[in-house]
C-alpha cells in the first residue's frame, strides 16, 4: 500500500517535470518563430522602400553604371574626356532626385547594348522599346520622341527623284547606318528584305557614318538633325550636307536598364524622379528641353 502510494507521487512529479518540459519547448519555439517573422516582415518592409526610393546598390553605395556612346549634342566628350551634353544633363538632374551617384563608360553603340545584356553597366539611355530588347532589359517612361532625316551631299540631291526608301534603294543608293540602331518599323521592315540588305552599310560609331558620307562610301545616311548640324560645325567636311526630304518617326526613347542589375520597383522609381525633372524649373527654362515639348 505505502508503494503503491509512494509509486504514484514518483509518477505524479515525472509527468509535472515533462509538462514543464513541454511547455518551455513549445514556448520557445514560438517565440523563435514569432521573431523570424517578424524580422522577415521588417526586412521587407525595409527592401521595398528602399525599391520605393530606387536605390541601385552596387555594395554599399548607391550607384548607377551608366553606358554612353557620342550623339552630339545629346552626348558629347568635354575637354576632360568626360561625358557632356544633354542627355548626360538630365539623368544628373534625375539621379539626384534618387540620391545616387554616376559613373560613366563609353561604348560603341552594339557593345553598350550587350553590356546591358550581361549587367556591365546599368542604364543606358537613347533607346527604343521593342521585344527583343524586352528581354533582356527594363524601360523607363519615353522622355522624349526621336526622328531622323534623310542627309545627302548637296551635289547629289538633285540627281534622284525618289519619294521612299524603296525608291532609293531601287536607284541602287546606298544608306550609312549605326551598328545595333533601330530606325522604326518602316525601315526595319525594309532591312529584312533580302533584296535591300546591300543597301544598308553598318557603322559603330555616329562620326564614322557621317565620314562615310563626306568619303563618298554611302549615299546618304538617316541621323537627327541636331547630330548633323553639330558634326557639320565640328567637322571641316569636304562636303556640304542637306536634308532630302525623306524623314523617319522613330517614336519615344527611353532609358533602358538592365535586368541583371536593375528591379522593376528601381525603374518606377526612376520613373517617378523622372517626373519631377520633368515639372522643375531647371527643366522648363532650358533652351532645349522646352524646343522639343
Amino acid at each position: 500500500m505505502v508503494l503503491s502510494k509512494l509509486y504514484k507521487q514518483a509518477l505524479w512529479f515525472v509527468l509535472v517535470i515533462i509538462g514543464v518540459i513541454l511547455f518551455w519547448y513549445f514556448n520557445s519555439s514560438f517565440s523563435v518563430v514569432s521573431n523570424s517573422q517578424s524580422t522577415h516582415s521588417v526586412e521587407s518592409e525595409a527592401a521595398n522602400s528602399n525599391a520605393a526610393q530606387g536605390v541601385f546598390q552596387h555594395g554599399d553605395a548607391c550607384l548607377l553604371k551608366v553606358g554612353w556612346t557620342d550623339w552630339p549634342p545629346y552626348l558629347v566628350a568635354n575637354d576632360e574626356n568626360q561625358p557632356s551634353g544633354f542627355q548626360i544633363e538630365f539623368i544628373q538632374w534625375v539621379s539626384q532626385h534618387i540620391n545616387c551617384k554616376l559613373t560613366y563608360r563609353r561604348l560603341t553603340w552594339q557593345n553598350a547594348l550587350g553590356a546591358i545584356r550581361t549587367g556591365e553597366i546599368d542604364v543606358l539611355g537613347r533607346a527604343s522599346k521593342f521585344i527583343e530588347r524586352e528581354r533582356y532589359a527594363h524601360f523607363s517612361e519615353p522622355y522624349r520622341m526621336d526622328m531622323l532625316a534623310l542627309t545627302v551631299r548637296e551635289e547629289t540631291r538633285d540627281k534622284h527623284s525618289v519619294k521612299n526608301l524603296r525608291e532609293f534603294f531601287d536607284a541602287g543608293l546606298k544608306l550609312g547606318v549605326l551598328q545595333g540602331g533601330y530606325f522604326g518599323p518602316e525601315v526595319e521592315a525594309i532591312r529584312r528584305d533580302i533584296k535591300y540588305r546591300a543597301n544598308f552599310i553598318e557603322y559603330p560609331l555616329e562620326i564614322d557614318i557621317i565620314n562615310a558620307l563626306d568619303n563618298l562610301s554611302v549615299d546618304g545616311i538617316f541621323e537627327a538633325p541636331f547630330t548633323i548640324e553639330q558634326s557639320i560645325t565640328k567637322n571641316q567636311n569636304k562636303h556640304r550636307f542637306v536634308k532630302y526630304p525623306i524623314e523617319i518617326l522613330i517614336g519615344p526613347l527611353h532609358f533602358m536598364f538592365s535586368k541583371k542589375t536593375v528591379s522593376k520597383q528601381q525603374v518606377e522609381a526612376f520613373n517617378q524622379a523622372m517626373k519631377k525633372v520633368k515639372q522643375s524649373q531647371q527643366y522648363k527654362d532650358h533652351w532645349f528641353w522646352t524646343m522639343i515639348q
